[in-house]
């Protein structure tokens, strides 16, 4: 009986709509499917697009780090589950790479299956890394030096280096991944201007340079780091104004047009409310803390700052052992997650309104929507690197 060869098209659009776990297993068929699934750009681009449409509501990364006995190292962990409820199903990804105790990896932004981290002081951050946890494919990227104007605490310079922070996104629109470092000065001076650096993966082998800006980006309170929040094709953060101390404006980032503007707040809101910026089901969130209570406001249409809306208000005695403003996740029932310290977490159920405690069983960090990919950053470096050579 004769055999019939589908045509390629065809084969990429079945094997498109499979998870990542039986194409791995599928690499092995011949060297045609191994260049596809391993080498294909565009068929990473169809796979992903797929697998967000068959799975709107997409899977928990919990990160967490683990100390090795008798020596000063620690490694860093990512388990992936499918919700909270198959934690104990849940695969471990080790990122490789181990680090003393003052250098902890420190997770900026996740997109499209990809993770950003850095791991040195949070002064003077000298790597940062693209890194595919399921394909355990990754880049390094040197980053580039901070002009002599910045300075290091007990160093000479004009500004005083107070926080480095980067973002990490995808934009459809020029289909490119971006990574932003942002390097803010002391925000008590009246002069405090935050250097900007850009890095295109695949279009460039180095760092652009921007426009200073006015505002200082940190961190939010209590917080060692905090992912960026990416809605829209663009980066957002809490940031200072100059001759002030307090976080009170949100700042967005444009991937495409790479300039920075203000997001106005809801009209009602108290500026004196600790307040932090996520994405929350492909939506800008704002959580804040208001006296008693928990709010957490949805800006329900991108720009239109009319459209933000009071979503949830939980009662703050109701989370036990909450100190500052929580870190918050979507499971795919809906409910909250509402993470805490040491793995312990809080799951609030919009509808009933009510909540209860969820331990993950290992001492985690935070919690993250994921969906798994094929994207990988050492092919798009590549594709980059022949289409330069191509032009020169």
């Amino acid at each position: 009986m004769a055999t019939v060869e589908l045509p390629m098209e065809m084969v990429m659009e079945i094997l498109s709509w499979l998870p990542v776990k039986f194409l791995f297993q599928l690499k092995c068929i011949s060297k045609t499917w191994l260049r596809l699934i391993t080498y294909d750009s565009n068929f990473s681009k169809l796979h992903i697009n797929h697998q967000l449409i068959i799975n709107p509501n997409p899977s928990i990364l919990y990160t967490y780090e683990q100390a090795l006995k008798c020596t000063n190292k620690i490694r860093y962990y990512h388990r992936y589950a499918a919700d909270y409820t198959a934690i104990d199903k849940a695969n471990v990804y080790e990122f490789p790479g181990k680090k003393c105790y003052n250098q902890p990896y420190e997770l900026f932004g996740i997109c499209n299956g990809l993770l950003c981290l850095s791991n040195s002081s949070p002064e003077n951050y000298s790597t940062v890394y693209l890194w595919n946890p399921l394909t355990s494919d990754r880049i390094a990227i040197q980053c580039s030096r901070i002009p002599s104007c910045y300075a290091n605490r007990g160093g000479i310079g004009k500004y005083i280096v107070t926080n480095t922070l980067f973002g990490f996104g995808y934009h459809q629109g020029i289909d490119e991944y971006k990574v932003i470092r942002i390097v803010s000065s002391s925000p008590v001076q009246s002069d405090c201007p935050s250097h900007v650096s850009v890095y295109t993966l695949g279009a460039h082998s180095w760092w652009r340079t921007l426009p200073d800006i006015s505002y200082a980006i940190s961190f939010a309170d209590n917080d060692q780091y905090e992912t960026t929040a990416l809605v829209n094709g663009a980066l957002h953060w809490f940031a200072t104004r100059p001759g002030t101390l307090k976080r009170d404006v949100i700042v967005s980032f444009d991937l495409k047009d790479e300039v920075f503007r203000e997001i106005p707040q809801p009209k009602d809101i108290n500026f004196k409310h600790k307040r932090k910026v996520r994405e929350m089901s492909g939506l800008l969130c704002m959580p804040s803390f208001a006296y008693r209570y928990l709010h957490i406001w949805v800006l329900k249409e991108y720009g239109v700052p009319e459209s933000w809306t009071k979503q949830h208000t939980i009662i703050r005695r109701d989370i036990p052992g909450l100190t500052g403003l929580p870190r918050i996740c979507v499971a795919n029932n809906g409910e909250i997650i509402i993470c805490r310290k040491h793995g312990k977490y809080i799951l609030y159920d919009p509808k009933t309104k009510s909540m209860k405690p969820f331990h993950s069983g290992f001492s985690s960090n935070d919690a993250h929507r994921f969906t798994g990919s094929l994207v990988s950053p050492t092919v798009i470096t590549r594709l980059g690197q022949r289409k330069r050579k191509e032009v020169a």
